[in-house]
């Protein structure tokens, strides 16, 4: 079973709208759609559910996320983690500073406002 089948029959079975459940669990109603029908409208593959949305769904039915998993088909791909956006490669000598003021225990804080101070005096 999927989420999306359990969710469904959830609410089927508690008499709740995508919009009751999308209120009660702080999912989107389009989101609800696509997980029940397992299928993305733009490019019909199947969703992968984040985790996230797992304890979301499993707050709303009022059950642990690892007791809603162990109801989903074991092979049932969740995304473990959001992804997260590529960090910016530094260039080694930025990189040796910002290390160098971390091991000396400089605050960032201090180091921005070094650094509004010399972009002002790039301006004049």
């Amino acid at each position: 079973m999927t989420l999306g089948e359990y969710i469904k029959g959830y609410r089927k079975s508690n008499d709740m709208t995508m919009d009751d459940f999308a209120k009660k669990s702080g999912l989107s109603k389009g989101y609800i759609s696509m997980l029940e029908k397992n299928r993305h409208p733009q490019n019909g593959k199947p969703i992968t559910p984040t985790l996230e949305t797992c304890k979301k769904a499993a707050s709303a039915m009022g059950l642990s996320v690892n007791d809603l998993l162990g109801k989903l088909d074991p092979d049932t791909p969740i995304e473990m983690a959001e992804p997260q956006p590529e960090t910016p490669k530094l260039d080694g000598v930025y990189l040796s500073f910002a290390k160098q003021a971390q091991d000396e225990g400089i605050d960032p804080d201090d180091i921005m406002r070094v650094l509004e101070v010399l972009k002002g005096a790039r301006k004049k």
